[in-house]
């Protein structure tokens, strides 16, 4: 199967200004599911150098530079998979002391994935629901994070939210509906509080049955000792498939951004984005 996506953004802003330095976000990140058949990142205006890089946590990102002044932005973003089919269950978790063990990892994996360890303060009505869940899981780690995958999805309404922010995990326990970021902030400090690395994830997901409405897309990745970085998504409330294709992953969402950069001048802007995302064969 190929799955091809076409990511489109404009910036426009009321009078000319001089772009900072810029860093896009786009190229999926490797995985053993597909294969990038082709890549490809337009910039209008054409900057005056840019360069692919590779960042702290392993994640591509283009690198550029403007000399000129200008009065927009236009990122044309192409890429082509072949996508295979994906067991989203297909790993054995080398645990060395017990998912009820106050120990999950190694000392050095504890020391290397500190970032993703440390969660937040949650008040004490979502660390009950929360610890409820683990409860019925047992020493089953699977069986946990399936239930709370399916817990936050059954609770929490997905809504497509326009804002950048991104909600705490108390405010959307209340609120009860919040976007893809919302919904996988939570499962975070949540996987966090129960002693798991977890980070988040932006990139592209492809639904067979939408025909059109197709944006970024948000989810979760938890390390598992042995399995390595698993996908869960909460929107949806199941492991991560083929039709996920990740392009960026952080311990915080600030750094997931697909573009970075600031502007020198007083202008005001706006931005729009498409997606369009088709899958052959």
């Amino acid at each position: 199967m190929t799955l091809n996506i076409h990511h489109t953004t404009q910036y426009t802003f009321d009078e000319q200004i001089f772009l900072e330095p810029h860093y896009f976000k786009f190229s999926p990140l490797p995985r053993p599911y597909y294969d990038v058949l082709d890549f490809k990142i337009i910039l209008d205006p054409l900057p005056s150098g840019i360069s692919e890089r590779s960042g702290i946590e392993s994640n591509t990102y283009y690198q550029s530079w403007f000399n000129e002044k200008t009065d927009f932005l236009n990122i044309d973003v192409q890429i082509s998979l072949d996508i295979k089919k994906n067991n989203p269950f297909d790993f054995y978790i080398d645990m060395p002391f017990g998912f009820d063990s106050p120990e999950l990892y190694h000392k050095f994996e504890k020391e290397a994935l500190i970032f993703y360890l440390t969660p937040i303060a949650m008040s004490e009505k979502l660390v009950a629901w929360s610890q409820d869940i683990r409860d019925s899981a047992g020493d089953n780690l699977i069986t946990y994070l399936s239930f709370l995958n399916q817990s936050i999805h059954s609770k929490i309404a997905h809504q497509v939210r326009m804002e950048s922010d991104i909600l705490s995990p108390d405010a959307l326990f209340d609120k009860k509906t919040g976007s893809c970021r919302d919904l996988s902030w939570m499962m975070i400090h949540l996987l966090r509080r129960q002693g798991l690395a977890a980070r988040f994830v932006s990139g592209y997901s492809f639904n067979p049955e939408l025909k059109e409405g197709h944006e970024l897309h948000a989810w979760v990745d938890v390390y598992l000792p042995g399995g390595g970085w698993i996908g869960l998504d909460p929107s949806a409330g199941i492991f991560t498939t083929e039709t996920y294709i990740p392009v960026c992953a952080s311990f915080d969402p600030e750094y997931t951004k697909p573009v970075i950069g600031n502007y020198r001048g007083s202008a005001t802007s706006s931005m729009k984005s498409s997606v369009e995302i088709d899958l052959e064969g």
